[in-house]
């Protein structure tokens, strides 16, 4: 399974200097569940992101949610779900309520997000992870994450919160 994990931020400005630890964290964590079913690429570049996309089609694309990129991902998020409807696209971090109104009001603003883990994600990601790789009919993914309980994610799924 190819998973592109990325903490998105504008490559004009001249100090990058961030590392993408959140999402590191994150690919370790599941690649020491699931060992060589696991391939992880990391991003902070959008278009380093989307040339990947067109080089090698992912199964999965994550995006690390904070207040200074969450247009980014929004921008890459449509983008990715416009040309590609059948990849799973999991969100986590910080930027959302912590209340169910507040979640619910996200996922339906950013509709191209499938599924959102909420605090540490290294548990309910490798949870995901693990979902997809025993279902491994890919047209299934988005329906079966978007309507399965799994602990510390939500989505809408026929227009109410999944949790």
């Amino acid at each position: 399974m190819i998973i592109y994990l990325a903490v998105l931020s504008h490559d004009y400005l001249p100090a990058r200097q961030f590392v993408p630890l959140g999402i590191g964290y994150l690919a370790a964590h599941t690649k020491s569940i699931f060992g060589e079913r696991v391939e992880f690429h990391l991003f902070k570049s959008v278009d380093r992101l989307l040339d990947q996309c067109e080089t090698q089609k992912p199964d999965l694309v994550g995006f690390a949610n904070y207040t200074w990129n969450e247009k980014l991902n929004a921008f890459a998020g449509e983008k990715i779900k416009k040309k590609m409807p059948q990849i799973p696209i999991v969100m986590g971090g910080p930027n959302i309520a912590i209340e169910e109104e507040g979640i619910s009001e996200f996922l339906e603003k950013y509709s191209f997000v499938d599924v959102y883990c909420i605090y540490n994600a290294e548990v309910s990601f490798s949870n995901i992870i693990q979902h997809c790789l025993e279902n491994p009919t890919k047209n299934s993914h988005i329906k079966m994450l978007r309507s399965t309980p799994i602990s510390g994610v939500y989505s809408v799924f026929e227009g109410k919160l999944v949790s």
